[in-house]
């Protein structure tokens, strides 16, 4: 498994970025992203299907900017920055062949 990222700037715009060791995001690297402690923003993860994204859990208190995009987006109200992580998953094998057991 291989992870990527996608980072929702409040001041607008979209950084692709990669966890530091090139395979999967850390909790502290998801923090700095964000700018402090991690929440799941509501209607993403996994199970359902979709990419797994995280937003500041004090952003309101804290009064972060609106973030317009990261809003539009996942269709909630959120603010400050938030980072959408993509899970790629790579089977061992010829190409195009099923996965390994």
């Amino acid at each position: 498994m291989k992870e990527t990222g996608r980072l929702y700037k409040a001041t607008g715009g979209v950084l692709d970025v990669l966890p530091r060791d090139g395979r999967q995001f850390q909790l502290e690297e998801l923090q700095k992203f964000v700018g402090g402690y991690i929440e799941q923003v509501p209607g993403t993860g996994w199970i359902s299907g979709k990419p797994i994204a995280f937003c500041n859990e004090d952003g309101l208190r804290e009064r972060l900017e609106q973030n317009i995009l990261a809003s539009e987006t996942f269709g909630v109200a959120l603010v400050g920055d938030v980072i959408e992580v993509v899970r790629k998953y790579q089977y061992a094998g010829a190409k195009g062949g099923a996965p390994r057991a």
